[in-house]
């Protein structure tokens, strides 16, 4: 049932409440499924996580982030270009968005190597 299925019952009820000039507010039913609004704030409809969050390590500075992210970007360029190679030639939409991701991987990973350039050239003076 939809949601706004549910209102309308609901919106009875109310009018009845209103009408009848009762005090206190009529109790909620429980006939809605899960997750649906209630009040202000949702609730959820799925099971609650159990598993802690990891923390992951972080870089000691700027040159190491750097770093870090460069071995990854490459990583990633790697993938996307073996994805593009067997990406079949009819499914332009998925090998323009290659495409444009590896164009956009490359400019991230030369705005990198410029940075890092620039802070070993300040590292030696």
């Amino acid at each position: 049932m939809y949601r706004y299925q549910q209102a309308v019952p609901r919106a009875r009820a109310l009018s009845a409440y209103r009408t009848a000039g009762a005090t206190a507010a009529p109790e909620p039913t429980l006939d809605r499924p899960r997750g649906l609004l209630r009040g202000a704030r949702r609730i959820s409809a799925g099971p609650i996580a159990t598993k802690k969050a990891v923390p992951v390590p972080r870089p000691l500075n700027e040159r190491h982030s750097l770093e870090q992210e460069r071995a990854e970007l490459s990583v990633s360029l790697t993938v996307d270009h073996r994805k593009l190679e067997v990406t079949p030639t009819q499914n332009r939409t998925r090998r323009e968005f290659l495409m444009w991701r590896i164009k956009n991987t490359e400019l991230r990973l030369a705005t990198i190597e410029a940075r890092l350039a620039a802070i070993h050239k300040a590292e030696r003076g």
